[in-house]
């Protein structure tokens, strides 16, 4: 099933890239705790809200969060399971509670994150969405002292969502804003997704060029790491390409871990539409659209495109 336990992540909080109030905000968590635990205080993990745009890593640090508090001993396992609404919400009267605590239960001693959570709220004739909300909350308050909850998504939707719930807001009391990338931080993990390959310098400005154009044109589509992920396989994708006519290739040929400024094959065709007075192109960081225009880009001069 969908929500089968993760293994515990080997990552620290600072090995991720950006991120920088979130980490602040995660040290403090943890340090907190520890200090707690001098005190000789009762301590529970608590429960939290991460909200921000896709890809910015709301994911892993909720399991390097539940790894961590497994080592203080807060958990009792620190294990991750992810949900969505369909993993909550049954197909009858009566069948999403069961569902929903089978869920919890699981849960129990590691870390629940429930994405996009205002998905169990369709409505105010929502009684499925209802029954689970309904559910968690009761459950997560009777288990606080082991297990994290916690719920996430795009800010705008979820203040909206948790305004209608107080019973649920009031559980969570920490609030972590997770803040889109910027070009450099791009950058980074760019490097990392394609840590198998190299490139020049003139490949390298190219590839900022992008990502700095995929910040400035952003929409509520904007996918952070994702969407960098896409742009990675599209320049691979043009790079087997140009590659398979290649003739003296052999095996663990050099040039089949080089990328080449021409493999990020968009440039031409993107300038001349973006730039084009009247025209409204917020799509650049779809690498699907970007195929296809750079496919365009090789039967159509830049001249008679612009007639």
């Amino acid at each position: 099933k969908k929500y089968k336990p993760k293994p515990l992540t080997t990552l620290s909080i600072d090995d991720l890239t950006g991120l920088n109030t979130v980490k602040d905000d995660i040290k403090t968590i943890i340090n907190s705790i520890k200090i707690e635990k001098l005190r000789g205080g009762k301590v529970y993990p608590g429960h939290y809200i991460f909200q921000g745009n896709p890809g910015t890593g709301k994911t892993t640090v909720a399991r390097i969060l539940g790894n961590k508090f497994k080592e203080l001993g807060v958990l009792s396992k620190g294990h991750f399971i992810e949900v969505k609404r369909d993993d909550l919400v049954g197909e009858y009267q009566g069948h999403t509670a069961v569902k929903t605590k089978e869920v919890l239960n699981k849960a129990l001693g590691g870390v629940l994150f429930i994405d996009e959570v205002y998905s169990l709220r369709n409505g105010a004739g929502d009684d499925f969405g209802m029954e689970a909300i309904n559910t968690i909350v009761p459950f997560i308050e009777d288990n606080r002292q082991n297990m994290i909850v916690v719920i996430a998504g795009y800010s705008q939707p979820m203040n909206e969502f948790l305004s209608t719930n107080p019973g649920l807001k009031s559980r969570f009391n920490t609030t972590i804003d997770f803040e889109d990338y910027n070009t450099d931080e791009l950058y980074e993990i760019f490097k990392g997704v394609s840590k198998d390959f190299n490139w020049n310098e003139t490949t390298t400005k190219k590839i900022k060029d992008y990502l700095s154009n995929m910040i400035m044109n952003k929409d509520e589509n904007f996918g952070n790491a994702r969407d960098v992920r896409k742009f990675f396989e599209n320049i691979k994708k043009h790079q087997i390409n140009r590659l398979v006519e290649y003739s003296d290739l052999v095996d663990n040929d050099s040039r089949l871990y080089e990328f080449i400024v021409n493999d990020i094959n968009y440039d031409e065709i993107y300038y001349i539409i973006y730039s084009w007075k009247g025209i409204e192109f917020n799509g650049i960081h779809n690498c699907e659209i970007l195929g296809l225009l750079s496919g365009l880009s090789n039967t159509l001069s830049i001249e008679n495109f612009g007639k």
